[in-house]
């Protein structure tokens, strides 16, 4: 157990109370259709925030509302004093995407792969990115395009990590991962959280996940983000139950 002292804890109380990400009445439309209705959130730093919904509910499009690359209609987006619609490039120096689909040339190896998005970015940290993928155990002179799924949100993490982000953003990165390289990239991703204070939003539709990791959970439904109660330190097959009771509805049908 990490015992600190009573300044240091009055300290990261507060910090956690100022929000990294405001969102506040954001709304999505693609022609006719509104995919975000009104969405309002914050995201606090040193928190794992999840977002559950079902496949097709619009949680990647809600991820890429927040760097602005989604057509946002109306609301607003704050990143810390920056409007992220306003001025995007300068917000998206401060934040960390993860994509749902390997986003990297197949031919370049890890470590190629890394200073490729390191280009992007004024204060990259490429020693660090490089050794937390050899922390992570992706052996960096290995094509990308070679590397499991596993493998790759792994490149994917230590690139989105490189440049020390306010925010990480994350989309369903435990999918389709086989289960040793599933809990690998959680306990990353999580010791990072603890360590950097660092504010996360992680998109899932994997209700056992979010019950077990989260901090926070946010529900989207229908365009809307409602946030389900704090998670409490409680037995993680009854804080499932209880999850699954408070989602039934909002998907429709039984969440097993």
């Amino acid at each position: 157990m990490n015992v600190q002292s009573e300044s240091t804890h009055d300290l990261a109380a507060d910090d956690a109370l100022d929000p990294v990400l405001d969102a506040r009445d954001l709304t999505v439309r693609y022609r006719r259709d509104v995919v975000i209705d009104r969405a309002s959130f914050e995201l606090r730093r040193g928190e794992t925030t999840f977002l559950l919904g079902a496949n097709g509910a619009g949680k990647t499009t809600l991820l890429r509302a927040l760097i602005a690359a989604a057509p946002v209609r109306s609301g607003s987006v704050r990143l810390g004093e920056v409007d992220v619609l306003r001025r995007p490039g300068r917000a998206r120096s401060r934040i960390g995407f993860v994509p749902d689909q390997l986003d990297l040339p197949a031919w370049m190896s890890g470590r190629e792969a890394l200073g490729f998005v390191g280009a992007h970015f004024s204060c990259w940290r490429g020693s660090r990115a490089e050794t937390m993928l050899a922390d992570f155990g992706v052996d960096g002179e290995r094509p990308v395009g070679e590397l499991s799924r596993g493998q790759g949100v792994l490149v994917m993490l230590a690139a989105a990590l490189g440049h020390e982000p306010d925010l990480l953003l994350l989309d369903e990165p435990f999918a389709n991962l086989d289960p040793g390289a599933r809990v690998l990239v959680q306990r990353a991703l999580l010791e990072h959280v603890d360590t950097s204070r660092t504010a996360c939003l992680i998109s899932t539709h994997d209700l056992d996940v979010a019950a077990r990791l989260a901090d926070r959970v946010l529900l989207l439904e229908d365009g809307r983000v409602h946030e389900i109660d704090a998670v409490e330190p409680v037995e993680p097959r009854s804080l499932v139950r209880r999850r699954e009771e408070l989602l039934e509805a909002a998907f429709a049908t039984e969440v097993r």
